[in-house]
């Protein structure tokens, strides 16, 4: 199942009483509304960038019955999506545990693709933290060594394992399923996740689903629905790489002059680069979202100068 972190500094946060005021509404609707962009997110947008998200979806995701127009700016003006990146602000702080939890024993290279989206190097601070234990252990080795209380002359003791009994200093295997839930979560990684069951990314996966189960009232239930949710979410992945592909390879646009027009929008005033797939599915997006208005040109000009307006961009094209 996945995850945000929903941290207790929200409630009375600056940030929060100014997107009130921006909506003009309480500050439970506005907490509550973005929990829900956080949790589509992390489901559909799991690097926290925004980029290509319309109004309408925006709205959609955090449940807003208003103009969409309207939350989209507010959001940007509050800095809950930065205008700079377009990444919902600080976003590593709320996902980066589910992320870490996700990825980090079979896809690690993930996770260094999403943190240097924000300008961060994935595992620096575990290492930081790593230096700073390991310098105040030496500090205060060094300090007990100057009091006399450690050194090779004093008394140490330590703790030995009892060797009249088994190994107690290794893990023994342990699953919280009976033997008949077991096969079937195997199954479940096997079968519908594609993963080989000799493989050491089966073992790693199996380990971390019994681990995690072990503190949920019911293991066998969360185990299957955590199992379930990660291959809706690949399969949403593939729909979606298939909608870019199509996108990029079958490209339905406005009429030459339009297109010319919005291409130039896009490239001298979004800074995005053409013959690229962000490109491709920005202008892909824009057509699908404007192709049943009467004048789907206007429509997509209006969407851009929205768009630009709540991220502070001026359009000079």
């Amino acid at each position: 199942m996945a995850w945000v972190e929903n941290h207790t500094t929200l409630r009375s946060h600056k940030k929060l009483k100014m997107l009130c005021d921006e909506l003009e509404i309480n500050r439970r609707e506005a907490a509550g509304m973005l929990g829900f962009l956080w949790a589509w997110a992390i489901l559909n947008r799991e690097d926290g960038d925004m980029e290509g998200i319309f109004e309408q979806d925006i709205a959609s995701a955090c449940d807003w019955p208003g103009d969409p127009i309207k939350l989209k700016k507010a959001l940007y003006k509050t800095g809950f999506i930065d205008k700079d990146t377009n990444f919902l602000h600080e976003w590593l702080d709320y996902a980066g545990k589910f992320l870490t939890g996700k990825y980090a024993s079979r896809n690690r290279d993930r996770l260094v693709e999403i943190w240097k989206k924000h300008g961060k190097v994935y595992g620096e601070a575990d290492l930081n933290k790593n230096h700073a234990k390991q310098h105040a252990k030496q500090q205060t080795q060094q300090h007990a060594e100057h009091q006399g209380e450690v050194g090779p002359n004093s008394m140490q003791t330590s703790t030995k394992p009892n060797l009249t009994k088994p190994n107690q200093t290794k893990d023994k295997e342990k699953t919280v399923f009976s033997k008949d839930q077991e096969e079937k979560v195997k199954n479940l990684l096997l079968f519908r996740l594609k993963i080989p069951e000799d493989s050491e990314a089966f073992r790693e996966n199996f380990k971390e689903i019994c681990e995690m189960a072990a503190t949920k009232k019911d293991p066998y239930a969360w185990a299957t629905d955590h199992i379930n949710r990660e291959i809706e979410a690949i399969e949403n992945k593939k729909r979606f790489d298939g909608l870019v592909e199509d996108i990029v390879n079958k490209p339905k646009f406005f009429n030459e002059i339009d297109r010319l027009t919005i291409e130039d929008i896009l490239t001298k005033d979004f800074g995005l680069q053409k013959d690229t797939k962000d490109f491709a599915i920005k202008m892909g997006a824009l057509w699908e979202n404007c192709k049943n208005y009467p004048e789907p040109f206007k429509a997509a000009i209006k969407i851009l100068e929205s768009e630009a307006e709540a991220r502070g961009i001026r359009l000079n094209s």
